[in-house]
């Protein structure tokens, strides 16, 4: 067999169509075929496998691998085509006889292959073991038994083991996962400096999950493991402490390449396999960067940035509490202080940013957010996209926001207090990053102590704890909500300071047990650029050739270029420098123009903040134009006349910005369009200017009625509304980003996409599809869509979802979106789409998928149970199996009558077909018992007859 394969594969007249190759594991003569196979110039075959289980390990098969060591050992290395990869699939099945000397001659077999791969690097190695047994054995392998022991001595055994992979396969309806065992082979796996791949499968038949504490413990032994770039685990009812824990694992390990999640139906339906993948995307950018600067040989050191925001209403003392938090680090002469107070603070504007300390310990920003709602979809924008330490600090003041009546406390305060609370937490939960233990840590500080005082007010604080006590329990999971409460006077410095020391305190935790490490240099250049010396304030903006020579400048001042002799590419390390800063909240690189921000809080709140001010009258002198927009567009006038008026007010404070810049930024931070046509050009950007007058939306089907049309709709909802939503930037900014790939594609043009205030109308290939935005609540998005009946109706569900679905899920999951959000999909009545039912009145016409699949799988299992149903051997048959039928409500507003509607018809068939998995594996075991049941009466009517025919016999012979 050896000598045909070697020929057929290495000779003259060679086989060159076949690329990849699996060898019978008993393959005699091994060490001589495989090293010709390995050295051959057949350039088409890419990748043999060689599968060995444990009854192929005889005595001879250790003498062949013996003899691949020994081949490996006196070839030349050179002869070896390295990019031809061999795999060693090793696998122990539980439910197989595994002895002692079973384990020594695979372990021979192992080592030799170990040794054999130290010179022969394209020799991968996966060890896998399957936790089974037969349906009528005994009980399942433990770790603890001869198989169990082996594999694990066989995962610490092979530290070094090129390319190894480790996969594991366990179902629950042949034993329940042993904790204590499980965490042992943990460890293992955690030891094994070498283990480039693993894979976990758990077959869940009774719909019982793993134990997320196991999850959890596997999670935390792969936090540190570089080499790992492939992870599969298949948990068909994993819940969200399983995902949570995936997502942490995922942000402190930052190498780890693919996460396979093919089986994982629910987490589809749950949005968060679109969130995985953009955890993926994010950290494979984050890893070059890395590597790059690592390759560089520039020096690491534990990450000290950090930034702290100041969140809460408007007149809650944000901007003076600020003021004071500064003035505990640096100090002011008296005259300052005193014409600060003449002067006065002015109102902030979206966002604003200074540096609050720097030292060797930590370098904190501070970020006041503007309390009004107009500003939030700016500030999303700027929300930490790494896990980086931050605080967020909630300030409220007790008293009355009019200015005539500021002594006054509000009327009911512990209702007031709790609103407000509320809004900003769910603000914070819905932005930041899920993660299983990296939550953002939440300050609550109370303003106007001294008002207080006045009022009696100051011992008797109930009303805010009870309320913090509350949200504390329901936002646990996305958030660290802190008990202490702090009482402020915003102007009195010494009463601030023990708030900043408590903040720092934080942040001294945060950077010790969270951060990754970050290089040194920027420890020195973050600083200098917040610090603000006169060449940021004045140009903000630079070119980033402009930017990159800065940096190489102050690296050389700083005497921190010690950049690897072997680096050509001195650009490649430079922009990694800068991505880093970006990532950290420093600068803003927008590398589609080409452009950098080096004065964050300009871009924030003298460029941003203003336009957004202008846009929405807030604050303008009277007699100042004011602007709206119902539909979101603007003609180029309007917007041309607000950029300089910003540009005007920019250029008194002697800053330099030229209007095509700013016109650059819109477009690249993907807050406006532009369409051109006959009528004058026209930009299309809604979140600038104010909304006008509100219509109410003219929906309309724009194709021909004659043709015959099918209809379905689906609705992405918030999963937890109760604390979290989709914020006011995000579907319009999805609006321009999906148009813009659309595109840039050569997808659709003008004509047919098209959008307006919370709504697209899209024309793509045969697809009629409209997207409405809740512009209300905030937490759902509505897919209506339009298909020919001569398209199969199951490929346009997966089309849609792919396509459309998915690309709102994982832009949701960006660092543009919300990613502290989960999506969940349910199923709108094809009706409502059909007849374009307004939003208002389609509320009760919604069903969330997994309910649907649920309400499918009761039926199939009721029925199953009754005994009123078999497998079907025909297409009726399988008709009665999945006849379940939802039933609509009626819509009396809309004059629409109750219906119902088939299940399946609503689904996807992968989903129909995972539903019905079980009951097919039931049908198949019960198939089995009987075959066995019925050899055993074979077998016994054969022993009746012997027994009649013997008794015959003897009544014969008698």
């Amino acid at each position: 067999m050896a000598d045909v394969l070697t020929s057929a594969f290495t000779g003259d007249v060679r086989n060159t169509s076949v690329e990849y190759l699996k060898l019978p594991g008993n393959l005699e003569r091994l060490g001589i075929a495989l090293p010709a196979l390995l050295s051959s110039n057949n350039q088409n075959l890419k990748e043999i496998t060689l599968p060995l289980k444990r009854k192929d390990v005889t005595q001879d098969v250790v003498d062949e691998f013996r003899m691949v060591a020994e081949s490996f050992r006196t070839r030349e290395s050179s002869v070896v085509d390295a990019s031809r990869k061999v795999l060693l699939d090793f696998t122990c099945n539980s439910s197989a006889k595994f002895t002692e000397d079973d384990g020594r001659r695979a372990f021979s077999c192992l080592d030799s292959w170990a040794d054999a791969s130290e010179r022969a690097p394209m020799l991968k190695t996966n060890l896998g073991l399957k936790f089974v047994r037969e349906w009528d054995g005994v009980t399942s392998v433990k770790l603890g038994d001869v198989k169990g022991w082996w594999f694990s001595q066989a995962v610490n055994r092979y530290v070094h083991l090129n390319g190894l992979q480790v996969s594991l396969w366990w179902t629950s309806r042949y034993g329940v996962m042993d904790m204590d065992n499980f965490h042992l082979l943990c460890e293992g796996i955690q030891s094994n400096k070498s283990v480039e791949s693993l894979s976990i499968d758990y077959d869940d038949g009774d719909k019982a999950s793993v134990d997320h504490k196991c999850w959890t413990h596997l999670f935390h032994c792969l936090r540190h493991k570089q080499r790992l770039k492939e992870l599969s685990f298949y948990d068909g009812y994993a819940g969200d402490e399983s995902f949570r824990s995936l997502m942490d694992l995922l942000q402190a390990n930052i190498y780890i390449e693919d996460v396979n999640l093919a089986h994982m139906l629910k987490w589809e339906s749950e949005g968060k396999k679109a969130m995985v993948k953009e955890a993926l995307r994010r950290n494979r950018a984050q890893a070059s960067c890395f590597s790059t600067l690592r390759d560089a040989r520039l020096l690491f050191e534990n990450a000290r940035a950090g930034r702290i925001f100041l969140c809460g209403n408007p007149h809650a003392g944000k901007t003076r509490l600020r003021a004071s938090m500064m003035e505990t680090r640096q100090k002011t002469s008296w005259v300052i202080k005193q014409l600060k107070k003449r002067l006065g603070l002015k109102r902030t504007k979206g966002v604003d940013v200074e540096l609050l300390r720097d030292d060797e310990e930590m370098q904190v920003s501070i970020w006041d957010l503007a309390g009004q709602e107009i500003f939030r979809a700016l500030q999303t924008l700027l929300l930490p996209t790494v896990t980086q330490a931050c605080v967020f600090a909630f300030i409220f003041n007790p008293m009355k926001d009019d200015q005539h009546q500021q002594l006054e406390m509000k009327a009911d305060l512990e209702e007031a207090f709790g609103k407000e609370l509320e809004s900003w937490l769910r603000f914070i939960a819905s932005n930041y990053p899920i993660t299983g233990t990296f939550l953002p840590e939440v300050l609550i500080v109370v303003t106007h102590r001294d008002r207080m005082k006045m009022h009696n007010m100051e011992e008797s604080c109930d009303w805010a704890e009870r309320k913090a006590k509350r949200y504390r329990i329901i936002y646990k999971k996305a958030l660290n909500l802190h008990e202490e409460i702090f009482y402020v006077d915003a102007q009195d410095v010494k009463e601030v300071k023990p708030f900043a020391e408590r903040v720092f305190q934080l942040f001294s935790d945060m950077l010790q047990k969270k951060t990754p490490q970050a290089p040194s240099v920027c420890s020195s250049l973050i600083p200098k650029i917040l610090n603000r010396p006169r060449e940021v304030i004045s140009r903000p903006v630079w070119q980033m050739e402009e930017f990159l020579t800065f940096v190489s400048k102050s690296l050389e001042a700083l005497d921190a270029r010690c950049f690897a002799p072997e680096v050509e590419n001195e650009r490649r390390v430079l922009e990694a420098l800068s991505l880093y800063m970006h990532d950290v909240g420093s600068i803003f690189v927008l590398p589609h123009c080409n452009l950098v921000v080096v004065d964050i809080n300009w871009l924030t709140h003298k460029f941003l903040g203003s336009l957004i001010s202008e846009g929405h009258g807030f604050e303008v002198k009277s007699g100042t134009r004011s602007y709206s927009s119902t539909d979101g567009f603007v003609s180029k006038l309007d917007l041309d006349n607000i950029l300089m008026s910003v540009s005007r007010k920019n250029h008194r404070k002697n800053i330099t910005t030229k209007s095509q810049v700013l016109h650059e930024l819109l477009v690249s931070l993907d807050l406006c369009y532009q369409i051109e046509n006959i009528k004058g050009d026209r930009f299309f950007i809604p979140t600038i200017f104010q909304r006008g007058e509100i219509q109410k939306a003219n929906l309309s089907w724009e194709t021909a009625e004659s043709l015959d049309w099918q209809h379905m709709g689906y609705r992405l909802l918030c999963e937890r509304r109760d604390t979290s939503s989709l914020t006011s930037a995000v579907f319009p900014r999805f609006q321009i980003r999906f148009r813009k790939e659309m595109m840039e594609q050569g997808k659709v043009n003008d004509d047919t996409y098209r959008c307006q205030r919370d709504l697209i109308q899209l024309d793509w290939n045969g697809y009629f599809i409209i997207v409405e935005n809740d512009g209300v609540a905030g937490d759902h998005v509505d897919f209506l869509v339009r298909i020919s009946k001569s398209k199969k109706r199951q490929e346009a569900i997966s089309f849609v979802k792919e396509q459309i679905l998915e690309r709102f899920r994982m832009f949701c999951a960006s660092p543009e979106g919300c990613r502290g959000v989960t999506l969940i999909t349910a199923i709108i009545r094809p009706e409502c789409v059909e007849k374009l039912i307004a939003r208002e009145y389609r509320e009760n016409q919604v069903i969330l998928e997994m309910e649907l699949k649920e309400r499918l799988r009761e039926a199939v299992e009721k029925g199953l149970h009754q005994e009123e149903i078999t497998w079907p051997t025909g297409e009726e048959g399988g008709e009665s199996l999945i006849n379940y039928e939802h039933i609509w409500p009626c819509a009396r507003e809309a004059s629409l009558p109750s219906g119902c509607q088939r299940a399946v018809e609503l689904l996807e068939e992968k989903d129909v077909s995972e539903i019905l998995k079980p009951l097919r594996e039931k049908e198949e075991a019960t198939l089995q018992r009987l075959c066995k049941v019925s050899e055993q009466l074979d077998d016994f009517k054969d022993a009746r007859n012997e027994g009649l025919e013997l008794s015959r016999q003897k009544g014969d012979e008698g």
